[in-house]
């Protein structure tokens, strides 16, 4: 998805976004590895121990899929 600000001549991009969808199975099974943080990092550890105990806290409660068709 890209953004641009059609008020200017040349339609400058203002905004960008890249969606990852998880169409796996069973897409809690796997745990998120915070590769965008360097190894060791306190921030690469609480990515991931944040991103998996959402990823927990989901999986208990949404049993079908919720995109799609709607």
């Amino acid at each position: 998805m890209m953004v641009v600000d059609t008020d200017t001549k040349e339609d400058d991009v203002v905004g960008c976004a890249i969606w990852e969808v998880n169409d796996k199975p069973d897409p809690y099974g796997e745990k998120t590895v915070a590769t965008w943080h360097p190894e060791g990092s306190v921030e690469k550890e609480f990515a991931e121990r944040f991103i998996n105990g959402l990823w927990g806290f989901i999986g208990e409660r949404v049993r079908r899929p919720h995109m799609g068709k709607w």
